[in-house]
């Protein structure tokens, strides 16, 4: 909503650091969930941690916090950011629901009862990953976008040099599935 509100009042400065903004709340939710799923997987299937459900759930909730910071920055100027943000929001609060229904199962000798919670959070893990993709997608409209995106999750953006459906493709190699 910034960013249209500075791009309507005639200020390109402010609304491209509002869109900024909305970046960074989504690559460092997406970095939360991340690290909520992969804390919930370092725990060995038929041993729960009750400490670590816990630390699923904080990650969970610290994601479904920036989430809503980014759908507040993506606003008016990108609504299917907005939306995908939204999302994955509450997505990520059912997961942290979940985890902490595990985590009380685990705490009373219950953990056979754990496991569907568990399972219905790794799910919604899922989801809100998927839905911050998406929201990212939204917001990387310009190759600049795209630059500014990459060089925040520090990683660099290439370009491919032309490939087959059945060949490598360049430095990623075989990947049948981008092919």
């Amino acid at each position: 909503a910034e960013a249209a509100k500075e791009t309507l009042g005639g200020n390109p400065a402010k609304a491209e650091a509002a869109r900024e903004a909305t970046r960074q709340a989504l690559a460092q939710a997406m970095d939360a969930a991340k690290e909520a799923a992969a804390k919930a997987a370092e725990t060995p299937a038929g041993k729960p941690d009750a400490t670590a459900q816990a630390k699923a759930g904080e990650k969970a909730g610290e994601a479904q916090q920036l989430t809503q910071e980014a759908q507040a920055a993506a606003g008016e100027n990108a609504p299917q950011a907005a939306e995908a943000s939204k999302q994955a929001g509450e997505a990520l609060a059912q997961a942290k629901q979940e985890s902490g229904e595990a985590q009380k199962n685990i705490e009373g000798g219950k953990t056979m009862d754990a496991a569907p919670a568990q399972q219905k959070a790794g799910e919604a893990l899922g989801k809100a990953s998927e839905q911050i993709a998406k929201a990212m997608e939204a917001a990387i409209k310009t190759p600049a976008d795209l630059e500014k995106v990459a060089k925040e999750r520090g990683v660099t953006v290439v370009e491919s040099p032309l490939f087959l459906r059945d060949e490598p493709i360049g430095d990623l190699g075989a990947a049948p599935d981008v092919a």
